[in-house]
């Protein structure tokens, strides 16, 4: 009689092994290093702001320079002094920094930005952020420093990590709920299951956080495979342009009036930017901050006539659509600015997780593979 065959078909759990060993094994150390560059692009600010402490803090004094005080300062000093490219717009003080930004440009490019200190007047230096390390660290995150090209890889990386990371909690997922048990490692085993319950412990703890950053990367890189569907319960709202000022041939308003416009209007919004406008017919554009807003800059963008203050654009959480929220929350939560510190530390600790992940990984493969191979050769010599 004819024994039954024990052979098992190859299974969706087999396929999830298959993909998670193969996509890890594939594109794993790009996402590694994107993990770990976000990791400190977490607290990017904080770093630059740290390696260029003199020229990005001041020291507080009972009078602070209006907007416009400290613009006529810098316009002054400008005309002694080698200035790169036209005033484009100004950052006042929003925190406990107390350093105006002047940024220049030279054609549609900023070029630098000159901080003054906002109780002296004082000019602290030109700062360019394009020269810190961390700015380098930005475009390694963003395009591995290869351009367009090196863009489309990173947004095929991070949607290639979050089916990893979405395949490893498939298979990690504990039957009959003992959790407890599935995020246990036995330290005093050998190294292949130390590694082994570490890789499964530390991705499950914190591999929610990094499905996250995965998808708004992926999102952020590539929007249109996300509009189509999402058009058909919400449309993003498209402006119809242009948006100028009406020349009647006046002045402009002066910064104090448009800030002073800008206060009573919109209270309880702090300005964060000021776009200058660069001809007649252009016009302000500012950025406004709020309480519990998402964006480091704020939520509210404005665009002012530069004669009459009138409204041309204010785009605010409370005008979006649905569609328009949905990818309004992408970037701030890719970047760590939505929920303030914690998010921050949430962050930068995940973002070490990849490079763990594709340690311990292929040192496992690495390991099986070894092992596989030995019974494989004494079956050879045995023959």
């Amino acid at each position: 009689m004819a024994r039954a065959s024990t052979k098992r078909g190859f299974t969706f759990k087999d396929f999830l092994v298959k993909l998670h060993l193969y996509l890890g094994l594939t594109l794993g150390l790009l996402f590694a290093l994107l993990g770990l560059t976000g990791s400190m692009l977490a607290f990017d600010d904080e770093i630059v702001r740290l390696m260029n402490s003199d020229k990005l803090t001041s020291v507080e004094q009972d009078h602070m320079l209006s907007l416009e005080e400290a613009t006529l300062l810098m316009q002054n000093w400008a005309e002694t002094h080698d200035t790169k490219g036209e005033l484009a717009d100004i950052q006042p003080p929003t925190g406990s920094d107390g350093v105006y930004s002047f940024n220049y440009r030279e054609g549609r490019r900023n070029v630098g930005a000159y901080k003054m200190d906002a109780y002296s007047g004082e000019i602290l230096g030109e700062f360019r952020f394009t020269d810190t390390f961390m700015f380098t660290v930005m475009q390694f995150h963003e395009k591995f420093l290869a351009g367009g090209t090196g863009k489309t890889i990173t947004g095929i990386t991070a949607g290639t990590a979050f089916f990893i990371l979405l395949s490893g909690y498939i298979l990690w997922w504990p039957k009959k709920r003992r959790f407890k048990q599935a995020f246990k490692i036995k330290w005093n085993a050998n190294t292949m299951r130390v590694l082994f319950d570490s890789h499964k412990a530390f991705g499950s703890a914190l591999g929610l956080v990094m499905i996250v950053s995965a998808f708004t990367g992926f999102t952020m890189a590539f929007p249109e495979v996300f509009e189509a569907p999402i058009s058909a319960f919400s449309e993003r709202t498209q402006f119809q342009g242009p948006f100028e000022s009406k020349d009647s041939g006046g002045e402009p308003l002066s910064l104090s009036a448009l800030v002073m416009l800008v206060n009573e209007r919109y209270s309880g919004g702090t300005i964060t930017d000021i776009r200058l406008p660069k001809e007649r017919t252009a016009t302000y554009r500012l950025e406004l901050k709020h309480d519990g807003d998402i964006h480091e800059d704020g939520d509210t963008i404005l665009l002012l006539d530069q004669y009459t203050g009138a409204e041309l654009i204010n785009w605010s959480p409370s005008q979006m659509t649905a569609a328009d929220s949905f990818f309004n929350w992408m970037r701030p939560l890719h970047e760590a600015q939505a929920f303030g510190l914690i998010h921050q530390i949430l962050f930068a600790i995940a973002g070490l997780l990849p490079p763990f992940l594709y340690v311990t990984g292929v040192w496992m493969w690495l390991k099986k593979r070894k092992l596989n191979r030995k019974p494989k050769r004494a079956a050879t010599a045995a023959a």
